[in-house]
């Protein structure tokens, strides 16, 4: 009687500890999954990335990121080409073009600022997006892309602002 009563004290002790390793586990796992799911801020870059992922937007490889700036409420972010040759920039402008799409096509609202606007020799784009209505979206009110393209300085930059 003795032996079962020591083996079942046994059994619970050790199921006990079995259980307690897998439920340290569980949490371990949850709090990695809080720091994945974790909103950043967006005055760094992967903050801003982070937003810009989430809302599907993509940049293109070939622009390189150049700095998170903030003016007033809005947080902007930077990236640009040098050596834009004509095909390259119809490329880009493509992108852009097929982004804007993208973001209408899922209920964003777009407001046209800037359409090809050529100022002091430099071509510009802007465009406003209004998150969609009911959307979880980390903006306030949506985001603005632009374009900028400078054929005397062959350099191509995009402008991603988010309130």
């Amino acid at each position: 009687m003795k032996n079962i009563s020591l083996a079942v004290l046994l059994l619970a002790f050790l199921m006990s500890a079995c259980g307690s390793g897998s439920d340290e586990a569980d949490k371990q796992e949850t709090k990695q999954e809080e720091k994945k799911e974790k909103k950043l801020s967006k005055s760094t870059k992967e903050g801003m990335e982070q937003l810009l992922t989430s809302c599907h937007i993509e940049v293109p490889g070939e622009l390189e990121f150049t700095e998170v700036s903030k003016s007033s409420s809005d947080y902007k972010i930077s990236y640009a080409a040098t050596k834009i040759d004509e095909p390259k920039r119809e490329e880009l402008d493509a992108w852009f073009t097929g982004q804007t799409e993208h973001l209408v096509e899922h209920g964003w609202k777009k407001s046209v600022v800037r359409d090809n606007e050529e100022i002091m020799g430099s071509t510009f784009n802007e465009i406003i997006f209004f998150k969609p209505t009911g959307s979880s979206f980390d903006v306030t009110y949506g985001i603005t892309l632009s374009t900028a393209y400078s054929p005397e300085d062959k350099t191509y930059k995009v402008y991603a602002s988010a309130d």
